[in-house]
């Protein structure tokens, strides 16, 4: 099986730690977490260097400028598929992030239950 490379970004640390320990303990054979960031800014040099498929973009009240950042990363990172990861699942946030040039909207309460499955189709390995 393709492993699939990963960067997680998120205002907050503790949920970095929380989504990677989950995705590494449950779908460690499947995904390769290749960095972290608390922030978009912070994270271009490393999305660069290491080129993931998927980047798991953490969305919450507090940081939704990121989703401008979202046009950004698709100009430089063109084949990199985004998917955010909304506090809330409300159609509001999901339409805004599709909107923006997301791929995919999970909201952050599913992560155990949906997001390897969004992983998965929107890196055509479903």
């Amino acid at each position: 099986m393709q492993m699939i490379s990963l960067f997680l970004i998120d205002a907050n640390s503790t949920f970095l730690r929380i989504a990677s320990g989950l995705l590494r303990e449950s779908y460690g054979n499947e995904v390769q977490i290749m960095g972290m960031a608390t922030n978009v800014h912070d994270a271009l040099p490393q999305m660069r260097a290491s080129q993931p498929q998927v980047i798991l973009l953490g969305l919450s009240q507090q940081n939704l400028h990121d989703l401008e950042s979202i046009e950004q990363i698709r100009t430089i990172l063109p084949n990199t598929r985004i998917i955010v990861l909304g506090l809330l699942d409300m159609s509001s946030y999901r339409q805004s992030a599709q909107k923006a040039g997301a791929h995919a909207f999970v909201p952050k309460v599913a992560l155990n239950t949906t997001l390897i499955h969004v992983i998965r189709q929107v890196t055509g390995l479903s």
